[in-house]
Parts: C-alpha cells; structure tokens; sequence
C-alpha cells in the first residue's frame, strides 16, 4: 500500500487542543557528525523538550543546571560569591550543545538562543513552517513504543521520523513537529542527525521562563539578529577557532601558546548545522 499524507495543520491544532493544558518533559539523546566524513557520532544525551499547547523548548539539561546552580554561586556580574554552590557548578559536564530554541505555536514562530560569556546572539521570529509528513503504513515497536513511520522535506534535509500515537503530543526533537503523536527517533537522509528518545514525564510548567531570564541577566549583551544572520554566526564560531575565541571574551588576533611558549596552530574545525547553509541561499 502506498504512504499516503493524512495530516493536515488543522488536525494539529485539534490535536493541541485536545491535549489541553498539560505539559510534558522529553529527554532525548542528539548524535551529530562535523562532515560526512566522519565515522563516528558526537552524543549530547542531556538535551530536554518542554512542550506544553502554546509553547515548546528544546535545550540542554546540563547548561540549565549549571545557570540554575551559577544563580547560587555568583551575583548577577559573575562574582563567585558561594564557594560550596560554585563547586557544584565546576563538578557538571559541559554539553557541547548550547542553543535554546524556543517555539511559539500562537504566532507560529520560533526564536534560537546561544550564549558566548556575555554575548548573548538572538535569532528572532524565525517562521515555524508545518511539515508535510507523509505517512507510512510501516509500524514498529522503539524504545518501548508502539511507533509509525513518517517522512518529510523539512529545513532544507530529508527526515524520517517514527512517532508513537500513545502520547498524542505533535511535538518532537529540535524544530521537528507536527506529527499526531510524540516523536521519539528521527534521521535525517544523509545521516548526518539523529535524535532518539531516553524517557518522559508530565510536568507542571515548563523551563523557559528561566531559560529566558537567563539570557536576559543584567551582564548579558544582546544582539538581535534575524534567524539567518543567527546561522551564520554559529557556522563560523563553530568552524573558526579564532573566532570561537573572541566570542568568549580572548582578544581578536591572539596568539595561542602552549605551556612552553610555542605558538599553537589553529586548528580546523568540521561543522554541520542542522540546517544546511544551502537553505538559506533561497531565503
């Protein structure tokens, strides 16, 4: 039988409306490559999906652990001021993931956060577009779920997904969305992204008011950017060591030096963003 589109954004909202008031709590793993090349993922295994029927975040368990202990152990100005909650701090592991995006389904925008030291890059008012997720009639059981498979051309890369009926929340990993059940695997075609899902539960509210506050605090400086002037930004913070640098407050044009003295190479750094740089040439 051939896969067939059953959904439609008006069978969404129906299904966010249905939901109702509840919020949920979704810890997924994330695997990346920096290039096609690569044998071997990167895992992020602390990245957290608060989805709720306005709103979902998608971000890191452990940086918001760390600003959630960091309010404890220094004033606003970054003065360590509690020598027991800043060692907690110290003890935490860093997540190589450190992008907050935050969706809006009344406005049906999405905005993503990134925080360099005091520097603080907003992309604003991105466009939340829906995915035309054909649906297969290929079932199968994942991570304890009984799932449905579902593919789209979504934020320029082919994905696949698998989504479970049993949590009848249209949410899921990143900017994935919009399928009649929580996404809990999702891959994209070249194989590049994965994320599965390790565990959920209902919870009261979800975290971004924190999260918000904790981009705004008194020593950030803010620059509000477009979505892809935000893109750009990461592409060369994460492919330019020198500038990666900068960002987190080393002077521009810097000599890197080893113990000894010696100058150290810059070295090259291989980086594939979620969304290819090729979508946005047709933005």
């Amino acid at each position: 039988m051939k896969p067939k589109k059953v959904i439609t954004l008006l069978s969404i909202f129906c299904c966010l409306i249905s939901y109702g008031q509840q919020s949920i709590r979704v810890n997924y793993a994330f695997l990346y490559k920096g290039s096609p090349e690569q044998k071997n993922y990167r895992t992020c295994m602390d990245m957290m999906l608060d989805f709720s029927m306005n709103e979902s975040v998608f971000y890191s368990e452990a940086s918001f652990l760390h600003d959630s202990l960091s309010r404890h152990a220094c004033d606003e100005y970054g003065n360590v001021i509690n020598e027991e909650e800043w060692s907690k701090v110290n003890g935490l592991s860093n997540s190589s993931f450190n992008h907050t995006y935050h969706i809006s389904f009344s406005n049906m925008t999405y905005d993503v956060y990134r925080k360099y030291m005091s520097n603080v890059f907003l992309g604003e008012n991105g466009i939340l577009s829906f995915p035309e997720w054909t649906i297969s009639e290929e079932t199968n059981e994942l991570f304890g779920y009984s799932v449905r498979k579902a593919t789209a051309q979504y934020m320029g890369r082919n994905w696949t997904v698998w989504f479970t009926e049993e949590i009848p929340v249209p949410g899921g990993p990143w900017l994935l969305w919009g399928c009649p059940g929580l996404i809990v695997f999702a891959i994209d075609e070249d194989k590049l992204f994965n994320f599965y899902i390790l565990g959920e539960q209902e919870i009261a509210k979800n975290r971004w008011p924190y999260l918000k506050e904790y981009y705004a605090r008194a020593n950030s400086q803010v620059q509000h950017l477009s979505i892809k002037e935000e893109e750009a930004i990461k592409c060369r913070a994460e492919r330019d060591f020198e500038y990666h640098i900068q960002l987190l407050g080393g002077m521009p044009g810097g000599v890197l030096r080893d113990r000894d003295g010696n100058a150290i190479k810059t070295p090259s750094l291989s980086f594939e963003p979620l969304i290819p740089e090729s979508y946005w040439k047709k933005k």
